[in-house]
């Protein structure tokens, strides 16, 4: 289950790190390859001649935009006797990787009837440059006749139910950058939180400190008090009490022995009962081990660091023997 997911976790990484190198190659060619602005000099009108007074004109045009720049606003400057009705509103409907193909359209309504004069729209586009000055663009709305509905007598103005006031509608660069990446900012966000997840769990393995069976620390603290006297830099009184927190640190984690909560006239019939967890055949050589040791520990007997080292030696053969067969610990382990 573990290799299943961590293949799946691999394999979502890698796709993610591939779509964001062809974001990531894509916006290095809209940076270095922009596209040109591209802005209709007149709008289409429909109906495109004579249109009824009071009846909707729809006008559009498109905008080709480069990646690097953004629309800041677009304003409709109807002409007179003239109401708007819907806003000018904006749309993006093409995207390619250095530029954007915006749909631009508007309502608006000829108040009476006659020939009526040219509007604009208005549009401001960031600058190419950073610090540069804003660009211009003013688009053509065409002049028409408007005419008087066949349900009307001349000289009426008409009265434009619906209709609304001009309204100037932006786009913040910031609210198009968005809208713009958001699919690619969410893949983005989604592999940077994956990555996140991976480099924590890698550092969490790195940092756990790998727990020690208790022959395993035993055998190694062993061998430092073995490296210690080979040195000559331990006394032989220091190295036997070494040694016995050892032994009695390893009988208590490998037998359930209260070896450390006992002295050794308390703790030696324990390793002697008939029901004792350690082996019949090392009850009376660790009783003697220990009965030995505390003879140098506290009775001042002769010792020295040959003998220590002895000593050293025959308990990492007895910790070698005891451990288990099938390798695990029956009681708890120990932290390096």
């Amino acid at each position: 289950m573990k290799k299943t997911v961590k293949t799946v976790f691999f394999a979502l990484l890698s796709s993610a790190i591939i779509a964001v190198a062809v974001w990531g190659s894509g916006i290095i060619f809209a940076m270095f390859r922009p596209g040109q602005v591209e802005i209709p000099l007149t709008v289409k009108l429909e109906p495109p001649e004579q249109i009824p007074a009071g009846n909707d004109i729809l006008m559009d045009f498109q905008a080709t935009v480069p990646e690097n720049r953004s629309i800041i606003s677009a304003e409709l400057e109807n002409a007179p006797d003239t109401v708007i009705v819907m806003p000018l509103e904006g749309k993006r409907e093409k995207w390619q990787w250095n530029k954007s193909i915006w749909h631009f359209s508007a309502l608006f309504r000829a108040l009476k009837p006659g020939e009526i004069p040219e509007g604009k729209v208005k549009i401001i586009i960031s600058p190419q440059k950073k610090g540069g000055e804003n660009e211009v663009f003013n688009v053509a709305v065409p002049a028409f006749s408007s005419v008087i509905p066949n349900s009307e007598k001349p000289g009426n103005e008409l009265e434009l139910s619906g209709a609304m006031p001009e309204s100037h509608q932006s786009y913040p660069a910031f609210k198009k950058h968005l809208s713009k990446y958001k699919y690619i900012y969410a893949a983005a966000i989604i592999l940077l939180f994956a990555i996140i997840v991976f480099v924590i769990r890698k550092l969490k393995k790195m940092n756990t400190v790998p727990e020690l069976s208790c022959w395993e620390a035993a055998l190694a603290a062993l061998e430092a008090l073995h490296i210690e006297i080979r040195h000559g830099d331990i006394l032989p009184a220091a190295g036997y009490n070494i040694l016995m927190d050892i032994l009695r640190n390893y009988l208590e984690l490998r037998f359930d022995l209260p070896a450390s909560r006992q002295t050794t006239a308390e703790f030696i019939p324990e390793l002697t009962r008939s029901d004792s967890p350690l082996p019949e055949k090392y009850r009376m050589l660790l009783s003697s081990f220990l009965s030995n040791v505390d003879l140098i520990r506290f009775a001042k007997a002769p010792a020295d660091l040959e003998k220590l080292d002895e000593a050293v030696r025959q308990l990492c053969g007895f910790v070698s023997a005891t451990v288990p067969e099938d390798g695990t610990d029956d009681f708890k382990g120990v932290s390096r």
